[in-house]
């Protein structure tokens, strides 16, 4: 076989591997749809796992927010950095409902949410957090979080 040969098909293995891992990378970051009992019970050995999930998202404006689920309750998320600087519209409107008009309330806010995002594992004593992509949906919920439907 002549050096032309050996390096066109050096070039052609270089592609299909090159290939294989763009494939591989892609089916690893595929969103898996979850509920917030199971992950944070699973604790995944993933650094960062694509999500999508529903749960009760509790925030007191100024101190922090949370993530509950009324099936696991003494369980929690909190909520990480945006993920990107620019976000998506989605994730704006529901920053704008929860942040309301906080002078003349100044309750919790309490929304049921269903959420794509990014979890990373905590440590030990942390259950890790959801850093928010996209809001599919949201209400705003009042009194008593344990009694959200939240769909599992």
């Amino acid at each position: 076989m002549s050096r032309v040969g050996l390096s066109i098909g050096a070039v052609l293995v270089l592609a299909l591997v090159g290939v294989g891992n763009c494939l591989a990378a892609t089916t690893d970051q595929v969103e898996r749809r979850t509920s917030m009992c199971q992950i944070v019970k699973a604790k995944p050995s993933v650094g960062d796992l694509l999500t999508r999930l529903c749960a009760v998202y509790i925030s007191d404006v100024t101190e922090g927010t949370i993530l509950k689920d009324p099936h696991c309750p003494r369980q929690r998320l909190e909520l990480g950095k945006p993920l990107n600087e620019t976000e998506d519209k989605s994730v704006v409107a529901l920053e704008d409902a929860v942040r309301g008009d906080v002078i003349n309330d100044p309750k919790l806010r309490m929304f049921v949410v269903d959420i794509s995002g990014v979890y990373k594992r905590g440590r030990e004593s942390s259950p890790g957090t959801m850093s928010i992509s996209k809001v599919w949906s949201f209400r705003r919920i009042h009194g008593d979080w344990m009694k959200a439907n939240v769909p599992q």
